[in-house]
């Protein structure tokens, strides 16, 4: 008898760490990780390499150009480099300006597994590679343009191009597959679902 059935797009790796998706402590250094890898939405189509056909992962390097001035992705205040503060909990995982940026969770090593422990409250405990999506759809093309341009950060050379969704899944593995569908709902949620103040 065979597998049972997975669907493609569903099944995700990823350790969503909804214990620590408040903490803006945690998630700026998640975001800031070296390992960090970051997939890029426009309008609902993801950011692709053109060789291979396969979803391009890119480092907080590669993606700094169309964050926006603050260095703070999560946990913004109201004006550019304020805090939005660790003490108030609508602040914690919050981001106020620039593009949509969700935290998706963590890639673990086989070998390791977080459990909601005491002892596990900080990204330096972090074991893996933290995955999290931007959408760009309504930063200036010419700031994206750049960003995917730059030489002094590798990403020029990975030869970068939005693809229309469905042709793009075509090609997916099915950790693409499960990043892309986890990224793209989270996008489409935050953007249907923004609080006003």
């Amino acid at each position: 008898m065979g597998e049972p059935p997975v669907n493609f797009f569903g099944g995700s790796p990823l350790n969503r760490l909804s214990w620590l998706r408040e903490s803006s402590k945690f998630l700026n250094a998640a975001a800031n990780d070296a390992s960090a890898r970051w997939v890029v939405f426009r309008d609902g189509d993801p950011l692709m390499m053109r060789k291979g056909g396969e979803l391009a992962y890119l480092t907080t390097e590669q993606v700094g150009g169309v964050l926006g001035p603050d260095g703070r992705v999560f946990g913004q205040g109201r004006e550019v480099d304020e805090d939005g503060g660790e003490n108030v909990k609508a602040l914690m995982g919050a981001r106020l300006r620039g593009p949509v940026v969700v935290f998706l969770g963590v890639l673990e090593r086989e070998d390791v597994k977080a459990l909601p422990t005491a002892e596990f409250g900080s990204a330096e405990d972090l074991t893996g590679i933290p995955y999290l999506v931007v959408d760009v759809s309504k930063v200036p093309k010419e700031v994206v343009e750049e960003t995917l341009k730059d030489e002094e950060t590798g990403a020029k050379a990975l030869e970068l191009a939005f693809v229309e969704s469905r042709a793009a899944s075509r090609t997916f593995r099915a950790l693409d597959a499960s990043v892309f569908s986890l990224g793209r709902s989270m996008i489409d949620w935050n953007l249907r679902n923004r609080v006003s103040s």
